[in-house]
């Protein structure tokens, strides 16, 4: 079990706009859209794997079983970037900040895996 976020990129980068038209019920319309508009994985977390639930472990060990599974995955599978250097997280905001991107997940490395918490 990931934890991550289903992406679509466009020409503006991350396209939110565009990944709701892909939830439709109409088989030729989604068809049509995963061809034209096509979605990636960005994984951020493992929560279980092999029916073992690891959120308990911490998130640097959780970290190294998730780049171990993702190793070879092909795309539009990808791992997130991660970085203990506060100076490059906040290099990364300014830097993506025009691609549409929200912000960074931050976690403790020795913490258990905690849901994250929507803000306003």
């Amino acid at each position: 079990m990931l934890d991550g976020e289903i992406v679509v990129v466009g020409l503006q980068g991350l396209d939110f706009d565009a990944l709701q038209q892909r939830i439709h019920p109409a088989a030729s319309r989604i068809e049509r859209l995963a061809r034209e508009t096509p979605a990636s994985f960005v994984a951020f977390d493992l929560i279980a794997l092999d029916g073992k639930d690891l959120s308990s472990l911490p998130q640097q060990e959780r970290r190294l079983l998730l780049q171990a599974l993702l190793f070879d995955a092909a795309l539009p599978i990808h791992l997130s970037p991660m970085t203990t250097s506060h100076a490059l997280a906040l290099e990364w905001l300014r830097s993506f900040e025009g691609a549409s991107l929200d912000g960074v997940v931050a976690k403790a490395a020795d913490g258990p895996y905690r849901q994250a918490s929507a803000r306003c």
